[in-house]
């Protein structure tokens, strides 16, 4: 297949996919009201194609693909009465709720945990400044300047 070949073929086949009846689903009536589905689409596609030389360049080589994908994700269903038409959007606010309590809750322990790590860690080296000090001032306790100020004699 030639390269303009596959490029009509491709646009012939998103043309055909991407209309109303895609995101609309069929009416379906029932106890006085219709319900209409209603999804979002998307649409991937990608496509090449070449010529080259293969050793002899009297003779040709042509080659060529593509593919796509589609997906659809159902966002609500409208509804018509007598009384009134509505969209009804399909949402789960239990899910919704829980991710952002799971990420307040995980959120709130990392900075216990990393403030605890910090407080930890200050307190290591403090104690071993104060080690290093005992040891220093136990093998020559005259070179070593205790932690407070000393005077100086003249």
């Amino acid at each position: 297949m030639s390269t303009p070949a596959l490029l009509q073929s491709l646009k012939e086949s998103i043309l055909s996919q991407a209309s109303v009846k895609a995101i609309y689903g069929e009416p379906i009536s029932a106890h006085g009201k219709t319900v209409i589905p209603v999804a979002r689409i998307m649409y991937a596609y990608g496509a090449g194609a070449g010529t080259r030389g293969v050793g002899d360049s009297s003779a040709r080589g042509e080659g060529g693909g593509g593919g796509g994908g589609v997906r659809a994700i159902p966002v609500g269903v409208i509804e018509i009465s007598d009384q009134q038409t509505r969209f009804i959007p399909i949402t789960d606010r239990k899910k919704l709720t829980g991710a952002i309590l799971v990420g307040i809750g995980l959120g709130m322990w990392l900075g216990w945990r990393r403030r605890r790590t910090l407080e930890r860690g200050l307190s290591y080296c403090w104690k071993l400044a104060q080690r290093r000090t005992a040891r220093q001032t136990h093998r020559n306790p005259e070179t070593v300047s205790p932690p407070i100020a000393r005077s100086r004699s003249t």
